[in-house]
């Protein structure tokens, strides 16, 4: 995969420069978290920051490409930039609204940690990005001719374990070059030595591009489907222990969207939806793609588009796509944004009187932010805001349009239940109370901090549209 050095992600040397398990986001399915150019932020590139893609395109995950070794044992690759200034306030933001980051070293090209650094140093670089930025998850993309060395694997494993141990609930994701038949043999030697050396392997991430088998009658989505498929004997063949929904749940499947570096391969939109209806039946545990900033119409060069792209965003809403399972949405602690304003749903001043107004505010991470879903039956759920101990609530059960969203004591009414109807856009929900059937909405399209949420007549609006994230 990609980094600073070069444009786009390559499985061999010549190619190079022409590269814990995560908490679920709202729904059940594969955790869908594209790979993020680290060097695009302070660019002109869309999206040049996690919380531009999460406000413009619903965006709830994403692995941070790339950390590997600037000169000798300190960190580069484009990664460093989020531990100051702008790049580390976004991150902030970023899992403040709920988003999952992952922490991606490697690719395609420069000099690997394993390589330039000790066992300390190493440690030390990771567990220092581990701890400015609050993720909890880490991922190793090895390819090309440092994947063949199969003297950095000691070093990897030994840092893993480590960090595992200050770490307990660290995710770990080795991303590793892939054919229609599976990880090839550097990378199953990959595997094997981690799992020898007691690393805690959450997932094996195919990379399925690049082929270069000159095999144009299959579709990349058949390709990255096969690859799947013979991943999962790989993988019962080193981990014989776990049952098969175990081993599907350890795969993850990154494609490159678009036009590949073998620009006959392409992966197109029905790809896209292939893999992610695949993806939901078997119960894969992660999909990515190279790369966000490819993920919008135009262009002229592969390198920074897809060049399929007929909006932005698209494969992300394609893929994301096999998260929503056929009954909704899951009982637990979610984080919600306006899809409209990015800003959280919250209670004004963390108050927990009765009464008090739900607007919405800069997302903070506070309890004030965070709201308990529960199927009460039918689809309609209660809406609990564990900080205050208190129901969201439509004042005085008025069924007209304005009517205030409060929180209150949980009475069993139907003025605190609603449905959840997935919007157009499918990483979005529509919210309709059970007594009055209207809609919550931003109160005048307000995108200001303080801006009240209301009941209103069901529009279909941007303002009415909700996403929420799993905590």
């Amino acid at each position: 995969m990609k980094n600073t050095a070069c444009k786009h992600f390559t499985r061999t040397l010549a190619a190079i420069c022409a590269a814990a398990a995560l908490v679920p986001a709202a729904f059940a399915g594969p955790t869908v978290a594209p790979y993020f150019e680290t060097w695009a932020y302070g660019s002109s590139q869309n999206p040049n920051s996690l919380m531009t893609a999460r406000n413009q395109g619903g965006v709830t995950a994403a692995t941070l490409a790339f950390g590997i070794a600037g000169n000798g044992c300190s960190l580069g690759g484009g990664i460093e930039a989020v531990l100051a200034g702008s790049a580390k306030t976004d991150v902030a933001n970023f899992r403040a609204a709920g988003g999952k980051v992952i922490l991606s070293f490697g690719g395609a090209s420069g000099t690997y940690l394993e390589a330039a650094c000790s066992d300390d140093g190493m440690v030390n670089i990771i567990d220092n990005l581990l701890r400015s930025t609050g993720s909890r998850a880490i991922d190793f993309d090895v390819e090309g001719g440092q994947s063949g060395n199969a003297g950095l694997d000691g070093r990897r494993n030994r840092v893993i374990q480590r960090l595992q141990t200050a770490y307990p609930e660290l995710y770990v994701s080795f991303t590793l070059a892939a054919t229609p038949g599976g990880l090839e043999s550097n990378g199953l030697r990959i595997v094997r030595s981690a799992k020898a050396a007691g690393v805690k392997v959450s997932i094996v991430n195919l990379m399925t591009m690049d082929y270069y088998d000159g095999n144009n009658s299959q579709s990349m989505g058949a390709k990255a489907i096969a690859a799947a498929n013979s991943l999962f004997g790989q993988l019962k063949g080193i981990y014989p222990e776990l049952s098969d929904s175990q081993i599907w749940a350890m795969q993850g499947n990154t494609p490159m969207i678009g036009v590949n570096d073998d620009q006959s391969e392409v992966f197109r939109q029905s790809d896209a939806s292939q893999l992610a209806t695949f993806a939901q039946q078997k119960g894969l545990g992660l999909l990515a793609y190279w790369a966000l900033q490819r993920d919008m119409p135009g262009g002229n060069d592969y390198n920074n588009f897809s060049l399929v792209n007929t909006k932005p965003y698209e494969f992300y809403q394609l893929l994301s796509q096999s998260s929503p399972p056929p009954s909704g949405i899951q009982d637990g602690t979610y984080v919600i944004t306006s899809a409209y304003s990015g800003k959280c749903v919250d209670v004004a001043g963390a108050s927990t009187a009765n009464g008090a107004q739900v607007q919405q505010y800069q997302c903070n991470g506070t309890g004030a932010q965070r709201f308990t879903l529960t199927n009460m039956g039918g689809g309609w759920y209660r809406l609990i805001n564990p900080n205050a101990g208190k129901a969201v609530d439509i004042a005085a059960a008025s069924t007209a349009d304005g009517a205030k969203v409060q929180i209150y004591t949980d009475n069993g009414t139907n003025a605190q239940r609603f449905s959840f109807t997935q919007g157009n856009d499918p990483t979005t929900w529509v919210v309709r109370n059970q007594a009055s059937s209207k809609c919550l909405d931003v109160a005048d399209w307000s995108t200001n901090d303080a801006g009240k949420i209301q009941q209103w007549s069901c529009s279909g609006g941007q303002n009415q549209l909700w996403r929420l994230t799993k905590q």
